[in-house]
């Protein structure tokens, strides 16, 4: 049982690398940090770091030994273009946000930063499934007794599961969480937190060994922005990570129609929930906003209502 939202993609980081640039001191505003302790033989580190609770970049400018410089900016898309990473970002706010990161830096470092030729050290491709409130811990236990031989497995109280690979720490994460209880856990404030209830977040981190592979395994012209944040390229990192998981040995299946019936007192239940299946599967997902007298807070509840039973509205 799944359903998923168009969003694909969360953090990112972007760098650019510079030549014959003058003293640092001499472009860089106040507010960035020098490191006093630089390591990795880099002679200098800079850094514009936003405060704790903020989804602004966060940028680092170090000159490696070769004299070079590299600026580095991170950030959550959607975290930085609407305060909250849920939705995730689509293909169509990726030109948006890449933009307002280019006039960023820019702004910071008084000279051009482009995002969209800047090359990708890190992406976090996810997606969030509907599978059911009460569906999500038993998926993440699926997950955790799942016998793998290529993955170090981490399990946290069976509400978030991520898995490291052996060979090239970090380099590649995939992560499985109850987006509701990372909700409850941030203190985060987000008016349609109801939203989350049925959504099991899959997250798949890259880092650069592993984007060069990726490079290859679909021939993409290069590791910049406007080559790896795509939608298709997102569907490949994402339905990979399934398979090396066995994701689909794990997920919950609708309870069928005849045992709901037989149960006592279901048929009264299940009927106006059939009967909203029928109009999501006319009108399509999200049809409150087609003026009819049904509003999104009524729709959201007879979602809820529709996984709570096993039925997904959305197949």
């Amino acid at each position: 049982m799944e359903h998923s939202a168009e969003g694909f993609i969360d953090t990112v980081a972007l760098t650019q690398t510079f030549q014959n640039l003058p003293p640092a001191e001499q472009f860089l505003s106040p507010n960035w940090s020098k490191i006093q302790k630089v390591r990795n033989g880099k002679l200098a580190v800079f850094t514009l770091n936003s405060s704790k609770n903020s989804k602004m970049p966060r940028l680092t400018l170090s000159q490696t030994a070769n004299y070079l410089w590299h600026l580095t900016a991170e950030v959550s898309f959607p975290g930085w273009l609407r305060g909250t990473n849920f939705p995730l970002c689509n293909e169509k706010e990726i030109p948006l946000v890449l933009s307002k990161l280019s006039d960023f830096v820019s702004e910071h470092i008084n000279f051009e930063f482009n995002a969209f030729t800047a090359r990708v050290l890190r992406s976090d491709f996810a997606q969030d499934m509907m599978v059911g409130q009460a569906n999500k811990p038993k998926i993440i236990k699926g997950l955790s007794e799942m016998p793998f031989d290529n993955f170090k497995r981490h399990l946290i109280d069976y509400e978030t599961i991520y898995f490291e690979n052996k060979g090239v720490k970090k380099n590649y994460v995939i992560t499985f969480y109850d987006k509701y209880a990372q909700f409850i856990n941030s203190k985060s404030n987000f008016s349609d937190s109801d939203l989350l209830n049925d959504i099991l977040r899959i997250e798949v981190r890259m880092r650069t060994e592993k984007i060069k592979g990726l490079i290859k395994s679909l021939s993409l012209p290069d590791n910049t922005a406007t080559s790896i944040l795509r939608k298709d390229v997102a569907d490949f990192v994402l339905e990979r990570a399934k398979d090396q998981t066995n994701l689909k040995n794990c997920l919950v299946n609708n309870t069928g129609i005849l045992s709901l019936i037989s149960e006592e007192n279901r048929l009264v239940k299940l009927i106006p929930i059939l009967g909203f299946r029928e109009l999501v599967q006319r009108l399509g997902a999200n049809f409150h906003n087609l003026g009819l007298n049904f509003t999104k807070k009524t729709y959201q509840r007879y979602v809820k209502k529709s996984f709570e039973i096993g039925i997904n509205p959305f197949e």
